[in-house]
């Protein structure tokens, strides 16, 4: 038994000690103002991440998005805007890389809200990566295929498939 423990003690050390740590994520900021209108709708997003990369095609992560959006039917009726949030922790699969350019899939467990409905996710989103310098990377999922409970809403299952790229985060990796 104690060889059995002191085995996996040295597993994990030489895991963590190949394995590097990598923080990043993205601020959007929107603003918008129909044509003839008094009032126009403004966004603002936070997405911060940390993950660790375990070896050549591992890698887990954590992104937090925090978003607050103030509509012109809220700025008519006087009220606060609609902040939403999320956490959706993944594993990643890189299954090519050459040169500087990297493809992978996130397997995604997702859990967000808005105001006070809350809801669960599950999907797979595909996605590229662009090191752009030794410890710098441009990250972008393209579209995704999951599940989205929504609680008191039902359950809804998709495919966002699209030819452009989404949201780029900016990584630096330890």
């Amino acid at each position: 038994m104690k060889k059995s423990l002191l085995a996996v003690a040295f597993a994990m050390v030489a895991m963590a000690s190949s394995a590097q740590i990598y923080v990043g994520g993205m601020l959007g900021f929107s603003a918008d103002k129909a044509e003839n209108a008094k009032y126009g709708t403004t966004d603002f997003n936070l997405n911060p991440e940390v993950g660790y990369v375990l070896n050549e095609s591992w890698s887990i992560g954590l992104p937090i998005n925090i978003g607050f959006e103030k509509t012109a039917y809220d700025k008519l009726l006087k009220k606060d805007g609609t902040t939403t949030w999320s956490v959706a922790p993944y594993a990643r699969y890189t299954f090519y890389k050459n040169g500087i350019l990297s493809l992978f899939a996130d397997g995604i467990l997702g859990f967000n809200g808005k105001d006070d409905d809350t809801n669960v996710a599950l999907s797979v989103a595909p996605g590229i990566a662009l090191s752009i310098a030794e410890n710098i990377s441009l990250v972008s999922r393209i579209g995704s295929l999951g599940w989205n409970n929504q609680y008191g809403n039902g359950s809804y299952f998709g495919l966002n498939a699209s030819s452009t790229l989404g949201d780029i985060s900016l990584y630096y990796t330890f």
